[in-house]
């Protein structure tokens, strides 16, 4: 049911009732602020919007029907003041608009030092420059949601990013800690009190340790070769003598050098170019775990007793 934005009366079509229609609509001149974030200041604070067209349309009081002219809401300058002209019931008012840019209470954090947590990333080295590239990655993945890094530092084996929200930087270490395979520490220290809410406010330090292998790494434990699986709370891992799949015990290991060579006989057992000694020499690895070789087939191999296909 539609009511008549001057009287209440309830009504079919429309915004306002007919003995309404003839009478003056009063509509205020709108202000507006927006940021540069694609967000505006709305009654119950900062907002999203896809269109402004929309929001001008929603901010009017009373609504209109419909906007007829189609201003350019583009402006380079802190302020822009235009008018639109709307249609109410059958008559046309034009209203005074003025639109401000502002920085939201978000963006004002990225400007300045403030940060709820510090993600603390830790490693013995960078292979490859793939922390590297994930570090920026978190970084854009943090933008997305809003949340910014107000201050990148250095370490010797690693780098701290400071952080705008803390909820946020609980989720992204654990997301991590998936994708590394890290140990993960989180820390809350008191850092004030809010006077508004009379609520304590935490500062989080989560720190990742990343071990010095990767998915795809060949370490020796106890004798035996397990090749890297999966990585998170629980790592999984090949035990190569046997090919079959275990919990990976991360006390005292040693991660192998693998070697690139390819495949060079096939029957009646396979065997592979030695990287050293150019000699074609069998493979350490169980038939069944390497079923399906070609000739010339390119592979990765380690060392240990003897070459064996990872």
């Amino acid at each position: 049911m539609k009511f008549c934005v001057k009287c209440g009366k309830s009504i079919e079509e429309g915004v306002m009732c007919p003995e309404c229609k003839g009478t003056k609509v009063d509509v205020k001149p709108l202000k507006l602020s927006f940021c540069s974030c694609n967000r505006y200041l709305g009654p119950k604070g900062w907002r999203e919007y896809t269109s402004l067209s929309d929001v001008v349309k929603h901010a009017l009081q009373p609504a209109p029907e419909q906007i007829l002219s189609k201003p350019d809401l583009n402006f380079d300058h802190k302020e822009k003041k235009f008018s639109v002209k709307c249609l109410y019931g059958s008559k046309e008012v034009i209203v005074p608009v003025t639109l401000r840019k502002r920085t939201c209470d978000k963006c004002e954090k990225k400007s300045s030092e403030y940060f709820e947590g510090i993600l603390q990333i830790r490693y013995e080295q960078d292979q490859d420059g793939q922390i590297y590239e994930d570090v920026k990655e978190v970084m854009d993945m943090a933008l997305k949601k809003r949340v910014f890094v107000t201050k990148v530092v250095e370490q010797k084996k690693g780098v701290d990013l400071y952080v705008t929200s803390q909820r946020y930087l609980q989720v992204l270490a654990k997301k991590l800690q998936r994708r590394w395979g890290a140990k993960l520490k989180m820390t809350s220290t008191l850092h004030t009190r809010n006077k508004q809410t009379s609520k304590n406010l935490y500062r989080v330090t989560a720190l990742l340790t990343l071990y010095n292998f990767r998915k795809g790494s060949v370490v020796k434990q106890g004798g035996k070769l397990y090749k890297i699986e999966t990585l998170g709370k629980g790592i999984k891992a090949i035990d190569l003598s046997i090919h079959k799949m275990k919990t990976f015990n991360l006390d005292d290991y040693e991660v192998l050098e693998q070697y690139k060579t390819r495949v060079v006989k096939v029957r009646p057992n396979i065997e592979v170019l030695d990287p050293e000694t150019y000699e074609s020499v069998p493979v350490k690895n169980p038939k069944h775990a390497i079923e399906g070789m070609t000739m010339n087939k390119q592979i990765k191999v380690v060392f240990h007793k003897g070459w064996w296909i990872v």
